[in-house]
């Protein structure tokens, strides 16, 4: 029985290692096309009027997000006619760092006109966007530093990112940067190079 037994795993292992696994890489751009709803707290630049629009859902905490941010910002500032990015907050709460008031701050930033030159400044300064940081940020952009700081903690504002959030949430984005071309979204696990992709969307006819 023990030789048989041996005989009969033997061949299960001999056949398991016949099997061969293909692996099915994701696509650079998902086919699904996925409804996005307006939020409150979206912000956005470029041609209101553009048949590219891309749509970036962002954690201020996350690094390589606001690299990628960066990069599509420059690539709508080069191509004003073409494209439109819309902002949505997706805050990651955790133990270790939560940037949910900064995220409150550039929305109130915003109330002023002043979101994008927030937002840039609040990039550079990731480690320093308690109280203080963001009140100087806001001095420094020559805000109404009392309006923004009373819109900053105010329930409003707490909801708005919140209901954003929650979206992300809806839309099952289980991780950031999450960005969606024309509500599709891109597989940003990939080496993605933006200013290509993006540039090979507006030559399209």
């Amino acid at each position: 029985m023990v030789a048989l037994a041996g005989i009969f795993f033997y061949r299960q292992i001999m056949r398991a290692r016949q099997i061969t696994v293909v692996r099915t890489e994701a696509p650079l751009i998902s086919s699904s096309v996925v409804f996005i709803p307006n939020s409150e707290s979206e912000q956005t630049i470029g041609n209101p009027g553009a048949n590219i629009i891309v749509t970036e859902f962002v954690d201020i905490g996350c690094a390589r997000c606001l690299s990628l941010h960066s990069a599509i910002k420059q690539f709508v500032i080069k191509h004003p006619q073409d494209i439109r990015l819309v902002w949505k907050d997706n805050v990651k709460s955790g133990l270790l760092s939560d940037y949910t008031l900064a995220h409150q701050a550039a929305y109130c930033a915003g109330k002023q006109n002043k979101f994008w030159e927030f937002l840039d400044v609040a990039a550079e300064q990731r480690n320093n966007l308690e109280q203080s940081g963001l009140k100087k940020i806001a001095l420094d952009l020559n805000l109404n530093v009392e309006s923004f700081w009373q819109c900053a903690n105010s329930l409003e504002t707490k909801q708005a990112i919140a209901n954003s959030t929650a979206l992300s949430s809806q839309l099952s984005i289980r991780s950031l940067p999450a960005i969606f071309v024309n509500n599709k979204m891109i597989n940003t696990d990939k080496d993605v190079n933006i200013e290509e992709m993006l540039t090979n969307f507006i030559k399209k006819p």
